[in-house]
């Protein structure tokens, strides 16, 4: 029996039979009996440039015979955090963006949110704190990520969530639009969306009912 509680899984059938990846290549994992998988999803979206790259296993290594990590707070800082801030602000589709680091999609979901909240505060709007997204979608699980996600299975059971968060059918643009009058754009910091096909159509209606004033 595995002592290891899975996140998003059965709890009884990943302690008694897990299935267990000793290595990788390329697009495949394989298991400690030796079976090849194909990783369709990359690792959960996060090695999707393969698995066994030698190159980077060795700068890593490299890396962390230097310096292992150290904390940004303040003014701290070190060379390869800045070489990617300004490698990702060079490719960014908005002049001398400022990239701020985080550790996954759910502390990325937690910062945007904030951040739009705080925005509205900063240009005199501290009622724009209503928060938009979709039924089905799935934004993480801390705190804004579980209060703003759509599947209904991940957000009950806590009692009660971050207010001032709504949803909507995650097919119908025309929805976004009726939430946001029925609120009052004076109320809305933000909607967020997976990137499904209809997100584009959704940030410029964004961009074009709730800019600031």
């Amino acid at each position: 029996m595995s002592n290891y509680w899975h996140p998003f899984g059965q709890l009884y059938q990943a302690s008694h039979d897990p299935v267990i990846f000793d290595h990788g290549e390329g697009v495949y994992v394989y298991d400690e009996a030796g079976r090849r998988y194909l990783d369709g999803t990359a690792a959960l979206w996060y090695a999707n440039i393969g698995h066994g790259r030698t190159e980077i296993a060795d700068a890593i290594y490299a890396q962390a015979k230097k310096l292992a990590g150290y904390s940004t707070f303040g003014n701290f800082s070190n060379r390869p955090a800045e070489e990617l801030a300004t490698f990702l602000s060079e490719r960014a589709p908005m002049k001398d963006a400022q990239i701020f680091f985080v550790q996954g999609g759910g502390d990325a979901v937690e910062t945007a949110i904030k951040l739009a909240r705080r925005y509205q505060f900063e240009l005199g709007h501290p009622e724009r704190t209503a928060i938009i997204s979709r039924v089905n979608g799935y934004h993480g699980t801390w705190g804004f990520g579980t209060s703003v996600g759509g599947i209904d299975a991940n957000r009950q059971g806590f009692g009660e969530l971050i207010p001032d968060t709504y949803r909507v059918p995650y097919d119908e643009v025309e929805a976004v639009e009726a939430e946001i009058v029925r609120l009052g754009e004076e109320h809305v910091a933000a909607v967020i969306a997976e990137s499904r096909s209809s997100v584009r159509a959704e940030c410029i209606l964004l961009q074009s009912v709730i800019s600031p004033r």
